[in-house]
């Protein structure tokens, strides 16, 4: 089963598509019918599912600690998650220069429609590593930082 990670926003961004020759982060609009009921969870006019390298969620967690540094396979995932964990704060950077919050709805395929068993406000460091993968249906409002 795959991870899904939705993004809200009231702007409207540059998509792109799954390339199963050349993996690399994409965002597409929702417009699947099998993904609109993720929409009722957003206040934002705009929803897109954000996929990493894998061509889904599942490549945004990762775990420098669980790594198998004499594994070249291993530790070249594992950059592929970094850069596809990257990717996604440069988006949510390239967001934040005209807004001040965005929303991120995070589930397991199939869940689109489940209520969130967890919501909380953050700021978008949350997202600077590959730790924010929930096992539940999970709603989050992202603040800009004001530094």
């Amino acid at each position: 089963m795959c991870y899904a990670v939705y993004l809200g926003t009231d702007q409207k961004l540059n998509t792109s598509k799954w390339d199963e020759k050349s993996p690399a982060f994409y965002v597409e609009e929702v417009v699947d019918k099998d993904e609109v009921s993720v929409k009722q969870h957003f206040s934002k006019s705009n929803i897109y599912y954000v996929g990493s390298h894998e061509g889904c969620g599942c490549g945004f967690a990762y775990d420098d600690e669980d790594l198998d540094i004499n594994d070249d396979e291993d530790v070249a995932d594992n950059e592929s998650r970094k850069e596809s964990v990257v990717r996604f704060n440069n988006l949510l950077e390239q967001i934040f220069r005209n807004t001040n919050e965005l929303e991120v709805f995070l589930c397991w395929e199939g869940d689109q429609g489940l209520q969130p068993e967890k919501s909380d406000v953050v700021t978008k460091e949350y997202f600077n590593n590959g730790d924010w993968v929930e096992d539940k249906p999970t709603f989050y409002k992202v603040i800009k930082n004001e530094r």
